[in-house]
């Protein structure tokens, strides 16, 4: 869609919670030119094995941390920058749990978790 319409602005937002449950995610963000990925928002979930059962509330309430569950944020990320993107990179976790904490307690947190992934993805 984006090589169509042809846009020098024209990029694709890569969600990590969403790609690990799409089918054939890898495969899919694979096809993209890294030039075409504008955006990267990291969040880490348990290893997915199926359809979530409340596919809504599971990606508004039990998102995790970099590092905090099983997706290989890393190796996506490795990948990305093999492939020349060069796209910002922030976290996006929406949890009830972090959404309870003191805000400055959980930006520390959000900040070191994504720190301590660009080092294990680049190191």
């Amino acid at each position: 869609m984006v090589a169509a319409a042809g846009r020098p602005n024209g990029g694709v937002l890569v969600d990590t919670w969403h790609l690990a449950r799409t089918p054939d995610g890898d495969a899919l963000l694979g096809a993209v030119p890294g030039e075409h990925v504008t955006g990267l928002q990291v969040s880490d979930s348990p290893p997915v094995v199926g359809p979530e059962p409340d596919y809504a509330a599971a990606a508004m309430r039990h998102r995790r941390l970099p590092g905090e569950g099983g997706l290989d944020l890393a190796g996506i990320i490795r990948d990305l920058e093999a492939r020349g993107c060069q796209a910002p990179i922030g976290v996006e976790v929406w949890s009830e749990a972090l959404a309870a904490a003191p805000p400055l307690s959980v930006a520390q947190r959000a900040g070191d978790a994504l720190r301590a992934l660009l080092a294990r993805a680049r190191g």
